[in-house]
């Protein structure tokens, strides 16, 4: 079974878990969620189900397309919660949260995103939010991560479904929050450095981006000896940051 790259796994409770990678683009903003759910673990995907849905049909109203962001979880493996012989989602503990907190981080460096849209309680905790804090305290807020990533915080799109969906007066309210977040996130503007790493092929010779491009090519060889299906490897968006191993 794949895990998380620099995650504590072997430490966790999730290490028999579902792994659900991240879903990356050729973009400047994260969407930072929680942790795999059902469809997500089915899918292989963050951010699908109902509440990936909704998620897509407010970026859509915003201008934008899936497309346009970078998915990643707090959490890649999906906690779960067995009563009466059903199995069920659950919030991962903040144990979990910091044993894949490795692995968040060094994914964030590698994209090196222009802004992080960090959606519930799960992801603020991972980003160094208080555990404490109640979410509708700090949706709106904004903050520096590490010194120079812009986060935004807002609430998770399940929330919307969990009120009742976005027809209901609190349903609506998440609705908007989110909306807002979204928007501001589409909205933003890579700096020169971001721009750089968004090169996937450069056309120049500059000796600034060698390093970058060695270390691009000895991943993708990695992941070729990894995958008995090359073409898997082809087709995947993730193959310049993903750490089979």
């Amino acid at each position: 079974m794949i895990k998380a790259p620099k995650g504590k796994c072997e430490e966790c409770t999730l290490k028999n878990a579902v792994f659900v990678p991240s879903e990356l683009h050729n973009s400047k903003v994260l969407f930072l969620a929680e942790a795999p759910g059902y469809h997500e673990a089915q899918d292989g995907r963050p951010l699908v189900g109902v509440a990936g849905q909704e998620f897509n049909d407010i970026v859509v109203e915003c201008g934008g397309k899936r497309e346009d962001g970078n998915y990643m979880n707090a959490v890649t493996c999906r906690p779960t919660k067995v009563v009466d012989g059903k199995t069920y989602n659950r919030t991962p503990t903040d144990v979990e949260i910091k044993f894949c907190n490795d692995r968040l981080v060094e994914e964030i460096e590698k994209l090196q995103p222009a802004i992080i849209v960090c959606m519930g309680k799960v992801p603020y905790v991972a980003l160094g939010g208080d555990p404490k804090a109640a979410m509708k305290d700090v949706v709106g807020t904004t903050f520096t991560w590490r010194g120079k990533y812009d986060v935004v915080v807002t609430y998770h799109p399940a929330a919307i479904a969990h009120s009742g969906g976005g027809k209901t007066p609190r349903g609506k309210e998440f609705r908007d929050e989110i909306k807002r977040a979204v928007a501001r996130a589409l909205a933003t503007k890579p700096s020169v450095k971001q721009l750089v790493f968004d090169i996937r092929v450069p056309t120049r010779k500059d000796t600034n981006l060698q390093p970058i491009l060695a270390e691009m090519n000895r991943q993708k060889e990695r992941c070729l000896a990894w995958w008995d299906d090359r073409e898997k490897c082809d087709s995947c968006k993730q193959k310049f940051y993903c750490y089979p191993d």
